[in-house]
């Protein structure tokens, strides 16, 4: 497939955890708790009710309370790595 598939997550963090994603370009969407978002740009602190988007790979990690957030990703047709 040449074509591009665009994926929804919806992660789950307890408090403190965190995870690595590869560079894809990739919006994250805070739903509940706070993030802070680790890339090559430094650390961008991403609380309820906002968004940050990038290309680059990065980790993020849930605040003391944890996280609720949406993620998509672009990534090319099957090929892109399901979550």
């Amino acid at each position: 497939m040449n074509g591009h598939a665009l994926r929804l997550w919806d992660d789950a963090l307890g408090p403190g955890s965190a995870y690595a994603l590869p560079a894809a370009p990739r919006v994250l969407y805070v739903r509940a708790g706070a993030v802070t978002v680790r890339g090559p740009g430094g650390a961008t602190g991403v609380e309820a009710d906002a968004a940050w988007h990038a290309t680059s790979a990065c980790e993020v990690a849930a605040g003391p309370a944890g996280a609720a957030l949406l993620r998509w990703e672009l990534g090319r047709g099957a090929a892109a790595a399901a979550g």
